[in-house]
């Protein structure tokens, strides 16, 4: 047993043995823990939720909502998180229930989504899905919809991730956009040779980074670009003159990057690494994203996107 599983177990042990002191019947300790691993591992899945609102520059408020619900007539499900962004000077309130999948479509019970629509009429604010999708490859992709938006077919409501895309509000409400890097764009560094010591073998100084349009127009340096810059492939040319080498890392193919994969690359490499299971709650608590908000948030890459 890992030592994850072994404190998981050790919690289950002590929830089960205050269960039955209190006299009400104790499932087994093996099965406290698979219900403890079950909501560690919806509650992660909100907390990335959340840090991805913290990390936008249109949040004010975020609020789970974990509290119990207490009806006395229709049925009501409580959805995950409340939402207050500003967009065009206004205050926008929405209700969000945050889901994940590996497959492109996901089934939900048609009594469940309509418990959640009946709480959100109820209080009078729109609900929202927010959707990862894992299936996409090593980087994850959401998709924030109205819930009306799901198809419903045999009884029951379906995503359909292609179509949930198009109606995407992660744009309009958390500040996302798309990058596109196209082929032949450069990053260019320029070191002077002080003194040759062979045909292979030189001192030099680095005297000039800076980026160079795919028409070969020098724009100038800006490291955010940088950051989405590493996120896709490419290939280096070396230009040897007499009194200076230039080093191209030249794009062989256009890519695309989606502006929220930035807060992925700025997590600290020791608390995330592709395919490991990310402690999101101490990472809220630790920094409150402030740390990539100040230097990868959406305003700078949007100042990016223009100058570009």
């Amino acid at each position: 047993m890992t030592g994850a599983k072994h404190e998981l177990y050790k919690a289950a042990l002590l929830a089960y043995e205050a269960l039955k002191e209190s006299g009400r019947g104790a499932p087994a300790p093996e099965q406290i823990r698979e219900k403890l691993v079950s909501l560690l591992r919806g509650l992660s899945i909100e907390d990335e939720f959340i840090s991805l609102c913290l990390w936008s520059s249109r949040h004010l408020l975020v609020h789970k909502l974990d509290q119990e619900v207490f009806s006395a007539a229709a049925d009501f499900q409580m959805p995950d998180i409340l939402c207050i962004v500003s967009y065009e000077e206004k205050q926008i309130p929405f209700l969000v229930e945050v889901k994940t999948s590996a497959k492109p479509r996901k089934r939900f019970s048609k009594g469940y989504v309509e418990k959640l629509m009946r709480y959100a009429d109820a209080v009078r604010l729109p609900l929202l899905v927010a959707y990862k999708y894992t299936g996409f490859g090593a980087r994850p992709l959401w998709s924030l919809f109205e819930i009306r938006q799901m198809r419903t077919a045999s009884g029951a409501y379906r995503i359909v991730m292609p179509e949930m895309i198009k109606h995407d509000l992660t744009g309009v409400l958390l500040g996302n956009f798309h990058v596109q890097i196209w082929e032949g764009t450069s990053i260019c560094m320029t070191m002077t040779k002080e003194k040759v010591i062979s045909d292979k073998e030189f001192v030099g100084k680095l005297t000039d980074v800076y980026w160079q349009t795919r028409d070969n127009k020098r724009a100038d340096k800006d490291w955010l670009l940088e950051w989405l810059f590493m996120l896709t492939q490419d290939e280096v040319e070396i230009d040897d003159l007499p009194d200076r080498v230039i080093q191209r890392f030249k794009k062989v193919t256009d890519e695309g990057a989606i502006a929220y994969w930035a807060l992925y690359q700025a997590l600290p490499v020791d608390r995330y690494r592709l395919g490991e299971q990310v402690d999101w709650a101490s990472l809220i608590q630790e920094h409150p994203f402030r740390f990539p908000c100040k230097t990868l948030g959406v305003q700078q890459l949007l100042q990016l996107k223009r100058a570009w």
